[in-house]
Order: C-alpha cells, then sequence, then structure tokens
C-alpha cells in the first residue's frame, strides 16, 4: 500500500538524538547520535524487529554526526559530523559492536565560500 507502520519499539536512546540509521545486512543497526559532542551507537535488530545496544556508544569525534555507514567489507563504519565539517572512521568488531575511532579529518575551507553565504555558510558541513 505504500503506507508505513512502527514495527517494533522507538530506538533505545536514553534521551540522544539519533540523527541517521543505517541498517545493515549482518544484523545490525548502525545509528548516529546526532549531539554535541556526537556518539556512534550499534545495535543488534532482532526477528520481532527490537533494537537492542551492543556495546557502549562511541565518539565521532565532532559534534552533530549526521550519517554514517559501513565499508564493503563491514569492518569499518564511516561517520559525518556536519557541524564540525569533519569525519572519522571506527572499527566494527566481531560482535558487531563499535570501537573507538582510528582516524578523523576536519576539513577546512570556510574562506572558498562565497561570502554572500556566509550568514549561513560559514564553514565545511559533511554530509
Amino acid at each position: 500500500t505504500g503506507g508505513l507502520s512502527l514495527a517494533g519499539p522507538p530506538i533505545p536512546t536514553d534521551g540522544l538524538n539519533p540523527g541517521w540509521i543505517s541498517r545493515q545486512s549482518n544484523g545490525f543497526v548502525y545509528v548516529a547520535m546526532e549531539d554535541d559532542p556526537g556518539m556512534l551507537q550499534a545495535f543488534r535488530l532482532g526477528d520481532d524487529g527490537d533494537l537492542q545496544p551492543v556495546g557502549p556508544p562511541v565518539s565521532s569525534v565532532g559534534r552533530h554526526p549526521c550519517y554514517c555507514q559501513l565499508d564493503t567489507t563491514g569492518k569499518w563504519l564511516f561517520a559525518a559530523n556536519y557541524t564540525e565539517g569533519s569525519v572519522c572512521v571506527v572499527p566494527v568488531r566481531d560482535d558487531g559492536s563499535l570501537g573507538p575511532a582510528t582516524d578523523s579529518k576536519h576539513h577546512q575551507g570556510g574562506d572558498l565560500i562565497d561570502k554572500e553565504l556566509h550568514d549561513r555558510q560559514e564553514g565545511p558541513h559533511s554530509h
């Protein structure tokens, strides 16, 4: 029918702000918590659609992560931090949980943005 329905209870985020949900074929869901500081959390997807946290959340090494996605091997999760204009990569452990970031890059370039846009685009915003 094209209609949407709730498949299970809401994501248990303990008050955090889920900004991007990346469902994977490995039975896990990875969530970018769009907060300051930003966090990334792994969840196990149950047969009934219920989500259970797997391991503790880890830092996205920035503020307000707005995107996350596994690489093709399923061993690395990449995240983009909107406010920081940065990206990071975190390892995915064998149990599906996330380890601390192994690398991050902060993009520069606000001086290259058209001056007429500085009221709303003062610097880079990774997506």
